[in-house]
Parts: C-alpha cells; sequence; structure tokens
C-alpha cells in the first residue's frame, strides 16, 4: 500500500502591498526525508515531504510531515518552511494524504 500527499487548497500570500494567490496545483514536491525512525516495530516512522511553489515574489517552501506505522499512515502538519524576506501568508494551503 502506498501514500500521497497532495495539495487540496492553495495560499495568499501578500508582500509589499500585494496579495499572490498560489493554487494547490502550482506546489511542486522537491524532497522526501524520514526524520524520525521507530524505536520499535509498533512505533511510527515519521516522514517529511517539502513542497516548492515558484512564484514572482520567489520560492516559496511548505514542509507537510506524516507518520507512517503497521496500522497506515497519518497527515502530522504543514507549516511554512521559507519564503523571500517580507512575505506574509495569509491563507495557509491544505495538503491531504492519499491512499494509492
Amino acid at each position: 500500500m502506498g501514500y500521497l500527499i497532495r495539495g487540496t487548497r492553495g495560499a495568499v500570500v501578500k508582500a509589499e502591498g500585494q496579495e499572490l494567490k498560489i493554487s494547490a496545483d502550482q506546489f511542486r514536491e522537491v524532497q522526501t526525508v524520514q526524520i524520525g525512525e521507530p524505536a520499535s516495530k509498533e512505533d511510527s516512522e515519521i516522514w517529511l515531504k517539502r513542497f516548492e511553489a515558484e512564484t514572482k515574489l520567489g520560492p516559496l517552501v511548505w514542509d507537510v510531515t506524516f507518520s507512517l506505522d503497521l496500522s497506515g499512515a497519518n497527515f502530522e502538519s504543514s507549516c511554512l518552511a521559507s519564503a523571500p524576506a517580507g512575505v506574509e501568508v495569509l491563507k495557509e494551503p491544505e495538503f491531504e494524504l492519499v491512499e494509492c
């Protein structure tokens, strides 16, 4: 069984007095890294997927974390990892974990 994370809602950011809408399909997965190893077979692995959207302001990067254990995968969190100076997030994007 496999899993993928996809954007379901875009973001809205503001810089220099202008709002910029970023659609969910502008986010591209650029990296996947295991960031936590289980202490035993029953514990979860923690994974991070990094998504980037290229904009006229520069690249905006969100990190999405999920856990994986014997019962399946669970979405954990998403947060802005990097953005050009002066960028303010007005509306966070949303991501979902999908079984495939």
